[in-house]
């Protein structure tokens, strides 16, 4: 669940939780879960109505002649968003090599969600534009956001994978496949997690049968 928020796959995290609460025993693990279906809500709420802003701000500016100037606003914020999450994604690398996982995690979450936020500016402005100069620098821009999110995703699969954390390094992996889905490091990571994975899985079915596991 929070591996798909902090990816922006709100609606996805919320089918999680209505999954997880259907099978999940009455709790305090329950009501945990639960109690961040409000917070989801308002982030989806947030997200539309900025979308909806822009896309009225920018019928606006159509209107009155004024699109250029809403091109380049559009584009500076963009720009910040890129740069801004360039620097937690190297922040966020420092804390890997120091070993501080927790700020790690922190940082380099802040700089994927940077990042496919400046490219989702870069594609409305594309879209706005139409063909030419503009839209070639979107185009230029996008690919190099999609790039910096995989080498983000592939540092924090890595940490993740060698903490033999499984399932935190598993939807870590899946989204940056998403982006590239050839990526050599990417599919190597993607094959241990599935191989130690599956082999924990069926140790802990095994054990089951035989002595108590944990």
């Amino acid at each position: 669940m929070d591996a798909l928020v902090a990816s922006g796959e709100l609606e996805k995290a919320i089918e999680r939780i209505k999954a997880y609460l259907k099978v999940a025993p009455p709790g305090t693990d329950a009501q945990r879960v639960h109690a961040r279906v409000d917070d989801i809500v308002k982030r989806i709420e947030i997200r539309d109505a900025e979308a909806k802003d822009a896309e009225a701000a920018k019928k606006k500016a159509e209107k009155e002649g004024k699109l250029k100037e809403w091109i380049e606003k559009n584009l500076a914020v963009a720009k910040k968003s890129q740069d801004d999450a360039g620097e937690r994604a190297a922040t966020g690398f420092a804390e890997v090599a120091k070993g501080s996982q927790t700020r790690a995690r922190d940082d380099l979450g802040a700089a994927e969600s940077g990042f496919q936020s400046a490219r989702t500016l870069y594609r409305r402005v594309k879209k706005a534009a139409g063909a030419g100069d503009v839209a070639d620098k979107c185009d230029s821009e996008m690919k190099d956001c999609d790039r910096r999110t995989v080498e983000v995703l592939v540092r924090w699969g890595r940490m993740e994978v060698d903490n033999k954390a499984w399932k935190l390094a598993s939807p870590i992996v899946d989204r940056g496949l998403k982006i590239d889905p050839v990526d050599r490091e990417l599919l190597e990571l993607r094959q241990t997690i599935d191989s130690n994975w599956m082999r924990r899985k069926l140790s802990d079915v095994t054990n089951a049968h035989g002595h108590e596991s944990n």
